[in-house]
């Protein structure tokens, strides 16, 4: 995602996605300021496992919705399969129905 957004870019929406989900866990927000992933690594391995994956599920669900706003669908779904190339279709949101 460097390369489209920037390392500062990657860094700024990561921080805002951890401030918009700091609401369901408390835990993030430490890791909505702009310190880096130190913070996140604690919240998430002081926790249940179960709140730990929710947390980050909906942690990178934010962060990807913002990203998805920024370079488009298309884009964020090219990058994300460059990534992991198994990654299954998406179902169509409701504005694609």
């Amino acid at each position: 995602m460097v390369p489209l957004v920037s390392a500062e870019g990657v860094r700024l929406l990561f921080a805002r996605s951890a401030k918009l989900t700091q609401g369901e866990f408390a835990c993030l927000a430490a890791s909505s300021r702009l310190e880096g992933s130190t913070e996140l690594c604690a919240c998430l391995q002081a926790q249940d496992p179960a709140v730990a994956m929710a947390a980050a599920t909906a942690l990178f669900g934010t962060f990807i919705a913002l990203l998805t706003t920024f370079i488009g669908e298309r884009l964020t779904t090219q990058v994300l399969r460059s990534a992991w190339p198994t990654l299954e279709e998406m179902p169509p949101t409701e504005n694609e129905t």
